[in-house]
């Protein structure tokens, strides 16, 4: 075959026509997941923060007191779920981010939610410990005064009977 035929066939419109494609289809492709790229990379960068407000949430419900074990394990959940979706992103896999994204947030949302609820209980059951500490000092002190103003009035009466029964001394020849 010559350079002719060959130059011919290739630019032929069926050839032409696949040619083309072979050279535009992976710009289209590339547009379309750039069109996909951008909300799922948002979206990572949602799910990024609201893990950051759930990792501060836990820290001030644990602060207040409250016992935040089932918490610490969806967070951690929550961070699995964000790592897959990053892994996933890099992947190219940007459906599938996605939807390891929309969990990793529903979780971190879940989280703070529930961290604010055990935080506001335990700062009612400190209060309430506080005002019960209070009540019981106040309660022990009235006691302890009580138990000593009656003691030192048997104290006193027993000492001025005792005092009475005594009998005073003559000292003689004393000036």
């Amino acid at each position: 075959m010559s350079v002719s035929k060959v130059i011919t066939v290739l630019f032929s419109t069926p050839t032409r026509v696949l040619l083309v494609l072979f050279f535009c289809l992976p710009l289209v492709f590339h547009v379309s997941a750039v069109d996909i790229e951008g909300p799922v990379t948002s979206s990572i960068s949602q799910a990024e923060d609201a893990l950051v407000l759930a990792y501060e949430a836990v820290l001030e419900a644990e602060q207040a007191g409250a016992n935040v074990a089932g918490l610490l394990f969806q967070l951690n959940v929550a961070g699995e779920n964000l790592a897959k979706a990053r892994m996933l992103y890099d992947g190219g896999l940007f459906d599938e981010a996605a939807r390891f994204t929309g969990y990793s947030y529903g979780n971190s949302s879940y989280v703070v939610v529930e961290a604010s609820e055990l935080e506001s209980l335990a700062v009612e059951k400190a209060n309430l410990r506080l005002q019960v500490t209070v009540i019981i000092s106040v309660a022990g002190v009235g006691v302890i005064a009580c138990i000593s103003v009656a003691g030192w009035v048997l104290f006193k009466g027993w000492y001025r009977k005792r005092v009475l029964k005594m009998k005073p001394e003559v000292v003689k020849g004393g000036s």
